[in-house]
């Protein structure tokens, strides 16, 4: 059986967001930046230290 009343979409849990420094933001633009010219040299250091 089908129906035809389309099912309500659940709301999202309310999570708050944490608030990032104006330092750490800097620091993620600068990684988006590097990822988006392809600076892979640059980028993988970074994104291994992160993964330690």
């Amino acid at each position: 059986m089908t129906s035809d009343t389309p099912h309500p979409t659940p709301e999202p849990a309310s999570v708050p967001t944490p608030e990032l420094t104006d330092e750490q933001l800097d620091f993620l633009n600068a990684l988006f930046d590097l990822a988006r010219a392809g600076d892979a040299e640059q980028l993988l250091p970074a994104i291994d230290q992160g993964c330690r």
